[in-house]
């Protein structure tokens, strides 16, 4: 943990600045896939949710007389 620690550190000190660019078109590319990642992962929870609330009930479902 300590060499990791010292090794990150001493990566920070040698960097250089880049001055790189980053268009308008790049930027609105990496804002949807944020947006698309957190929309599908919120839909997959759900239906995956749902899967698993109906196997539930299916088993322990009371019987009627």
């Amino acid at each position: 943990m300590k060499f990791t620690f010292q090794l990150m550190i001493f990566y920070l000190i040698l960097t250089s600045s880049s001055y790189a660019y980053m268009d308008p078109g790049s930027t609105s590319i990496i804002i949807q896939m944020l947006i698309s990642a957190v929309v599908g992962s919120i839909v997959a929870i759900k239906i995956y949710y749902f899967k698993l609330k109906t196997f539930f009930r299916k088993i322990f479902k009371k019987k009627k007389n």
